[in-house]
């Protein structure tokens, strides 16, 4: 059996995935105040000014982020914005907090994961069973 024949589906379990990752984490960021105050803390622990600013620009863009690639729509562009929240994440977690790559030990491996996943579907597009494809939506 050869196994092209399943490359048109490649592209689903990365953006299900990935897409239930960010939606998880992004929504208590978004719509729970609680959630939202923590992520202020955080990113003002980063050093972005005005925090309240840039939490709620990373809880936009993983929320958001995170259904565009779940969905399929305009899905380039919510694996963008995924890129760049984590390349932030991936800063912090070196450069702020001094963590090791080893994720045994609160590393970073695991936001090298999700950035090359995301930057995959960013270069690659949805594919054909996505609402990019099936509408013809920009950059899909």
């Amino acid at each position: 059996m050869a196994f092209e024949q399943f490359a048109q589906y490649a592209d689903l379990p990365l953006r299900i995935m990935l897409g239930i990752v960010f939606l998880y984490h992004g929504y208590p960021k978004l719509f729970t105040a609680t959630g939202f105050k923590g992520h202020v803390q955080t990113v003002k622990g980063i050093g972005f000014r005005p925090a309240a600013f840039w939490a709620l620009c990373s809880a936009i863009a993983e929320f958001f982020g995170g259904l565009a690639v779940l969905l399929g729509a305009f899905t380039r562009i919510g694996a963008a914005l995924i890129v760049i929240n984590m390349l932030v994440a991936l800063y912090a977690s070196i450069f702020q907090w001094g963590r090791k790559f080893s994720i045994i030990h609160q590393g970073y491996e695991y936001e090298l994961v999700l950035i090359a996943t995301a930057l995959t579907l960013v270069l690659a597009g949805a594919g054909p069973y996505s609402l990019d494809a099936m509408y013809g939506l920009p950059w899909a």
